[in-house]
This record gives structure tokens, sequence and C-alpha cells, in this order.
């Protein structure tokens, strides 16, 4: 069998220009996907916990400032404690612990 070299390069530019639709298709496919982005949605609660835990840090780091000052004036011999207002916080807790005072 003969080929003829017209019909045979009619049949290259025949699948290459097949080819080129292909890959434009599948770079077009690829391009949309890649153009979507993942999404997240928090529910209430969460979000709820993660304020809950910044409120936490930012009072552990402002509380820790606290405990700075005192241990800085424990070892200066600055820090003083009245004994009546130590007496009033133990009695307030002790009584919160049995349930909110006496009956």
């Amino acid at each position: 069998m003969r080929i003829n070299r017209a019909d045979y390069a009619d049949h290259v530019r025949y699948v290459n220009q097949a080819y080129q639709k292909e890959k434009e298709s599948r770079l077009g496919r690829e391009a949309d996907t890649s153009a979507q982005r993942d999404q997240i949605t928090l529910s209430r609660a969460s979000r709820d916990v993660r304020r809950f835990v910044e409120t936490a840090d930012q009072a552990e780091a402002e509380g820790s400032g606290k405990v700075d000052r005192i241990r800085r004036a424990l070892e200066n011999g600055d820090y003083k404690v009245h004994p009546e207002e130590l007496a009033d916080a133990i009695l307030y807790n002790i009584s919160e612990q049995n349930g909110g005072g006496e009956k």
C-alpha cells in the first residue's frame, strides 16, 4: 500500500490540532480548579472557644505581671500583708466553697 504524502500531512495536522485543543481544554480546567480556594466556616461554639482562649491568654499575660510585682515586693521586703483583709478573703472563699454563706 502506498501512502500519499498529502493525506499523511493532513492527518498529522489533524492529530496536532486535536492534541492542541485537548491540551488547551485541560489547562483551562486546571486553571479553573486552581482558582478555587478552600474555605472553612467555624461554628459559633468554636468561635466562642477561640475567644475564650484569647481572653485567657491575655489574662495570663496580665496576671504574670502582677505575680512578678508581688514576687519583687516580697524579695525586697516591701510587701505588706493586712491581716483583716486576708482574714476576710479567707472567710469569703470558705463561704463560697460551702454554698455561698450561712443559712
